[in-house]
């Protein structure tokens, strides 16, 4: 596979095959690592909404002045990158952050933001009416059970909870991806990534059968 070097040349690629997907009625569906990929699975699927499991808010105009790194992920989501070239998303819901810059929870408080702490994820249901994408950073999790990544942050997420979030918005989705997983860890992250990916297809597909049978 040949290398890039260059991210915002990558993320176009991706974008223009993970589209061609979508032209054949397929629902893109990534595993990997780098959190920015994401940016390009909105691109190719045009949703209303941004649904995010992650323990940062991800929402730095840029990081150490790199617009399109994985601290600028949902940023880009909603903001493009300033130019109007790329469609981007009406709102994002930001599942189980615990941990961001200032500048950055002071974009969290627009209206088209919606942060919802750790201790609330347990009671948070879905209100979308509209195509959404599903983008979980298995940092979200708990450094207990997915030790395996870049970025720990202590307090997050159960795999029980992830997985009720995974199959609740799944229904609703255009694309997927789960990423930040470290495989060179024990396995943990990487077995968590896997179940939460199986739980997209089957509950995805379920809803699928069911809205043509």
């Amino acid at each position: 596979m040949a290398a890039w070097d260059d991210t915002a040349d990558y993320l176009d690629h991706l974008t223009a095959e993970l589209r061609a997907a979508v032209i054949d009625d397929a629902v893109p569906v990534m595993i990997g690592g780098e959190h920015t990929v994401s940016w390009a699975g909105v691109r190719a699927t045009e949703p209303s909404t941004v649904v995010v499991l992650d323990a940062h808010l991800d929402l730095r105009d840029d990081y150490d002045g790199n617009p399109v790194s994985h601290a600028c992920a949902t940023r880009r989501t909603l903001d493009g990158l300033g130019d109007g070239e790329h469609p981007t998303v009406d709102r994002a819901v930001i599942l189980g952050a615990r941990t961001g810059s200032p500048a950055e929870w002071e974009r969290a408080d627009a209206p088209d933001v919606t942060v919802v702490p750790p201790e609330e994820v347990a009671d948070w249901e879905p209100s979308l009416s509209e195509p959404a994408y599903l983008s979980v950073d298995i940092d979200g999790a708990d450094p207990a059970h997915a030790p395996g990544t870049g970025t720990m942050e202590p307090f997050g997420l159960t795999p029980r909870e992830m997985h009720r979030i995974v199959r609740a918005v799944a229904p609703h989705c255009v694309g997927f991806d789960t990423v930040e997983v470290n495989d060179r860890d024990d396995g943990q992250a990487a077995a968590l990534a896997g179940k939460l990916l199986r739980a997209f297809v089957y509950e995805h597909a379920a809803d699928r059968h069911s809205s043509v049978s």
